[in-house]
């Protein structure tokens, strides 16, 4: 286990330990399964994937700013390469059920101060989606949506790799969407991202 020093840890930065039950403090500003999106402060959390495992991407995760790595205790792969790791290295049990609990610390519960409507099925959830936004606008009540052409306010989209991202990139999006004012967020949930969990822990 390690322990990040205070010149790693920011002003906006959280300390994960009691979440995640871990001996030593773990601050972060925030949290990435993607080591292109990891942003300074963040901590990185690198799962075996399908195709690959996320440790194969730790020195762009590094180069990017992260301050700390997440790994499953259970995970032989993780734990053959400790020694080797470039960052201070936290092990926690049952990671992958606890990337809701991690992005909600890190981020707030900010599906409380916003009204979330979630949207699925086979087709048309991009133009309800956007109808929504639209229909809460006439009555003033800002509102941002999450999908498929972009994400961000009508008229001012920017564009998604995804139609729903994964645990982190929501939690952090609807953070900044508050931020800037959104009321509420209209969000097209998939039904990958039912089965993978992207949208747990969120109130609709």
């Amino acid at each position: 286990m390690a322990t990040l020093t205070p010149a790693s840890q920011s002003s906006q930065s959280v300390d994960l330990s009691a979440a995640l039950g871990l001996a030593n403090a773990l601050w972060a500003s925030g949290a990435s399964l993607d080591s292109r999106a990891v942003q300074s402060g963040d901590v990185f959390v690198a799962l075996q994937g399908a195709s690959g495992h996320g440790l194969s991407f730790l020195s762009q995760a590094v180069a990017n700013g992260a301050v700390a790595v997440l790994l499953d205790a259970d995970d032989q792969v993780a734990s053959d390469q400790q020694a080797s790791l470039e960052l201070p290295a936290f092990f926690v049990t049952g990671l992958k059920s606890k990337l809701a609990l991690i992005a909600r610390t890190v981020y707030g519960a900010v599906d409380q101060e916003l009204a979330l409507v979630g949207v699925t099925g086979t087709d048309g959830k991009t133009s309800i989606t956007h109808f929504i936004a639209q229909l809460l606008g006439l009555s003033q009540a800002s509102c941002a949506v999450l999908g498929t052409v972009g994400n961000g306010f009508i008229g001012q989209l920017k564009s998604s790799t995804h139609t729903t991202g994964d645990v982190f990139q929501i939690y952090r999006q609807l953070a900044a969407f508050h931020r800037e004012g959104a009321r509420a967020v209209a969000m097209e949930v998939s039904s990958h991202a039912l089965h993978q969990d992207r949208v747990a822990g969120l109130s609709f």
